[in-house]
């Protein structure tokens, strides 16, 4: 009913000193480090990172989620206006097609 946690492996020196997070917080951190020059370095991307542009990461996800919603709901009314526009171009087509044939049948009576 209730997980037990593992108490965390103790902080050595060397573990932290060493920059590797997945030393300190296992293994699916291998691979990122700190290095000397401040940044984060992760394996799949050589530059490292900044502190601000990490930072940065969590305002973009934002504005993406803003953009992203934005784009659908912008999609939605664009599909509601063109299922109008159809109906729209129906009607006109069926209001051609009657003045058509009055036009014609109005034209064939002789007074």
């Amino acid at each position: 009913m209730f997980k037990l946690i593992k108490p965390p492996k103790p902080l050595t020196l060397t573990r932290v000193a060493s920059g590797n997070f997945g030393d300190i917080h296992g293994s699916d951190w291998n691979g990122f480090e700190i290095a000397a020059d401040g940044k984060l370095y992760t394996p799949c991307f050589k530059r490292g990172f900044e502190p601000y542009q990490i930072q940065g990461m969590f305002f973009r996800m934002q504005q993406l989620n803003y953009y992203e919603r934005a784009h659908r709901e912008a999609k939605k009314a664009l599909e509601s206006l063109q299922r109008e526009l159809d109906k729209e171009r129906y009607r006109a087509e069926q209001w051609r097609a009657w003045a058509m044939v009055n036009r014609t049948l109005r034209y064939d009576v002789r007074l």
